[in-house]
């Protein structure tokens, strides 16, 4: 393995600009007489932040070159105006209604063309109307795709950080409303004795 001297990447600095790597190679070789490949070079270039100015050189747009769209007026895929003809829809297209899993929680897709909501509140405000500011919505048995009128509850964002926070309970429907509702209580009288404070 050859040892690169301060001179020698000096030297390479200064003759890279404008040349390819199998240039300054035969260079460095030249004038050096030193038993290196061009790999070798091209790393140590690398290791030091030499550049040649050449990335990209071969498809690099060069003056007075004519741009590869010139004269068209969008791509023409079988309709006039886009990618797909009038009434076609992407492959990837899914209807209203469709659901889809991300990030362990439930969504479905409510309106076109992309709408998306978390199904528990959506079913929740089939059956409630709106999600009040600071409130959530959650699920009694701690299964997120449980989602089911009979397993969802409301309660505030408060007491959700609460338990989530201290490890409570989540996986017994009725231990996890009743750690939801203590929750809500506590934090009830922590704003009364902050009042009367």
């Amino acid at each position: 393995m050859h040892r690169y001297t301060k001179e020698q990447v000096d030297y390479i600095r200064s003759i890279a600009p404008g040349r390819f790597i199998k240039d300054i190679h035969n260079k460095f070789v030249e004038k050096y007489n030193a038993d290196v490949s061009d790999k070798s070079v091209q790393n140590i270039m690398h290791r030091h932040g030499i550049k040649n100015k050449l990335q990209g050189y071969h498809t690099r747009k060069k003056k007075g070159d004519t741009a590869w769209n010139k004269g068209m007026k969008g791509l023409q895929l079988g309709g006039e105006k886009g990618w797909f003809p009038k009434g076609n829809q992407p492959p990837s297209y899914l209807p209203v209604g469709s659901e889809s899993l991300h990030e362990g929680v439930l969504m479905i897709k409510t309106d076109d063309p992309n709408v998306w909501e978390k199904k528990h509140r959506w079913l929740w405000k089939q059956h409630y109307g709106e999600v009040p500011d600071g409130k959530a919505v959650t699920f009694k048995d701690g299964d997120k795709q449980n989602v089911t009128i009979d397993n969802l509850f409301l309660t505030n964002q408060v007491a959700c950080m609460h338990v989530a926070i201290h490890g409570l309970p989540q996986n017994s429907p009725d231990l996890n409303v009743a750690s939801h509702r203590l929750s809500e209580l506590k934090s009830v009288v922590r704003q009364k004795e902050g009042q009367e404070g």
